[in-house]
């Protein structure tokens, strides 16, 4: 009897760990689980790769760009005309953890083929996270940006999700 209480226990623990589980961790479980299989694309870019930008532009003489700013960016998508093989609890998880945590919704969008929703996280002294999500039966995306932009630095920023 004691043994089936401390087992019920623990499996309760562990639903409301995987029920409250930041939204970082879920975004990292979406690459690991999904960014090898067949059905998807994947990238991932490093500060390495906009240090690159940052020199060519101020050679050109433009200052202030996004590129010098972004630490990483990160995009999983599902591939053109194949469903969507991403689990709907897992996007969903992923909605509840955002909206729970301190990440403000700045666009959210639904017709008829899916929803398109962007989220940010700025808080003083620490880089700023911006999340783009895109839902449908035939389509899931998922864009993390980091980094020491501002809201604003995200007017300019094209993200064709067709």
């Amino acid at each position: 009897m004691i043994r089936t209480i401390v087992l019920a226990g623990l499996l309760c623990t562990g639903c409301l760990q995987a029920q409250s589980q930041a939204p970082e961790a879920i975004v990292e479980d979406i690459f690991e689980t999904y960014g090898g299989m067949e059905e998807m694309n994947t990238i991932n870019l490093s500060g390495s790769f906009f240090g690159a930008f940052q020199k060519k532009e101020k050679a050109d003489g433009s200052d202030n760009r996004l590129t010098d700013k972004v630490k990483s960016f990160r995009m999983i998508s599902s591939k053109e005309g194949l469903p969507n093989p991403v689990d709907k609890k897992v996007y969903n998880s992923l909605l509840a953890s955002l909206k729970s945590n301190k990440w403000e919704t700045l666009v959210e969008t639904k017709d008829k083929d899916g929803q398109l929703r962007v989220f940010i996280r700025e808080e003083p002294g620490k880089p700023t996270e911006a999340i783009v999500l895109t839902w449908g039966a035939e389509k899931f995306s998922l864009f993390e940006l980091t980094g020491l932009f501002q809201r604003g630095d995200l007017d300019n920023l094209d993200l064709d999700m067709n």
